[in-house]
């Protein structure tokens, strides 16, 4: 088990930082997928055909549009994660990469 941080030192894994990046990415994209179905699924019958079902349909007409946005939505926010994700791994390689040249220097 490793040691607790420090108030003053926080340890990252670059790794880790990576990995989850790129599935909080991956995430966005399969919202994206989702949110693309979605707008396959309005139904396309006639007031006419739904009889006395027009108060349940004219409900389920908002269906589509609704889950499209709301899947957008989470797929832009899950982009926005991955994307701080990645400049935080970023910004911390450049900065172990940084000290790693220091240390070099020395010697």
């Amino acid at each position: 088990m490793g040691k607790a941080p420090s108030d003053t030192k926080i340890t990252a894994s670059l790794e880790k930082l990576a990995t989850a990046a790129n599935r909080w990415e991956d995430a966005s994209t399969n919202l994206t997928t989702a949110a693309m179905k979605t707008l396959d699924h309005g139904a396309n019958v006639s007031e006419s055909e739904v009889g006395l079902f027009t108060d349940f349909y004219d409900a389920y007409k908002k269906v589509p549009g609704t889950a499209y946005f709301r899947l957008t939505e989470g797929a832009e926010v899950f982009k926005m994660i991955g994307t701080n994700l990645k400049n935080g791994h970023d910004l911390y390689q450049k900065q172990e990469e940084d000290n790693r040249s220091a240390f070099d220097a020395l010697y």
